[in-house]
């Protein structure tokens, strides 16, 4: 399924769907949509909504906007790329999750999650995120700031 240059206002749109692309949409009400999705492709894309992308997999992002707690929790074999998330608990319960020069606001990252990898462009950063646990890091040119967020990510490495 390909949609384009749409506005789609329903809420928990996409549940156990496979081959959704979708370019140039925005979803204001994406709250829980993309639930038990696979093979999905993000491109341009603007969502508001919690629990966005719930146990998804197979997943390719390009220049997507998300304002909503709970992103992604359980997805897997994710590429994410030139986002921006603004999402209390991202990628919790995750595997082989990995983000290119993408900006993240949050409190929790990763949280019970496997390979999450880091791939920052020296003017992004990660912000604000409280809490950091996630087993099997890499992290490539990155930038922390956020007075806790630093202490934490010290740690880590």
């Amino acid at each position: 399924m390909a949609i384009s240059d749409s506005v789609i206002e329903a809420p928990k749109i996409f549940r156990r769907s496979s081959g959704i692309r979708l370019t140039n949409v925005d979803l204001p009400n994406a709250q829980e949509t993309l639930w038990n999705c696979a093979d999905i492709h993000l491109n341009h894309v603007t969502a508001k909504g919690d629990y966005f992308g719930m146990n998804s997999a197979n997943i390719t992002i390009d220049d997507f906007t998300l304002a909503g707690n709970y992103a992604f929790d359980g997805a897997k074999n994710m590429e994410i790329r030139n986002a921006k998330l603004i999402s209390k608990d991202a990628f919790w319960n995750c595997e082989n999750i990995t983000v290119y020069d993408s900006l993240i606001i949050g409190e929790y990252l990763g949280w019970n999650s496997k390979n999450i990898n880091l791939s920052t462009a020296p003017s992004k950063a990660i912000r604000e995120c409280a809490t950091w646990t996630v087993k099997d890091w890499t992290i490539d040119s990155i930038t922390v700031t956020g007075h806790s967020s630093t202490k934490r990510m010290e740690n880590l490495l």
